[in-house]
């Protein structure tokens, strides 16, 4: 599949991927979240600290995979802004 640059979107279009990416960011953060909450409650966490921490990071990294898109558009959008303002 083909890379669509952002800048050959219109700013309807971005605005649409833009609430999509930011949806997946916070369902993704969601149930990271619930996952590590329910590790720390139920005391899980005692008992298999490398699974924990590998659990952690799995958490930290895809939730910064997953912001990259949504800050991209967003740079996008307000450079849009700024050149139509400007």
């Amino acid at each position: 599949m083909a890379k669509v640059e952002l800048s050959e979107l219109s700013t309807e279009e971005l605005q649409a991927k833009l609430k999509a990416g930011k949806t997946i960011q916070r369902t993704v953060i969601g149930i990271f979240a619930i996952i590590i909450l329910a590790w720390i409650i139920l005391g899980y966490w005692l008992t298999n600290i490398p699974v924990f921490i590998s659990t952690v990071a799995v958490a930290v990294g895809t939730t910064v995979s997953v912001s990259v898109a949504p800050r991209e558009i967003a740079a996008e959008l307000q450079k849009r802004n700024q050149d139509t303002s400007g």
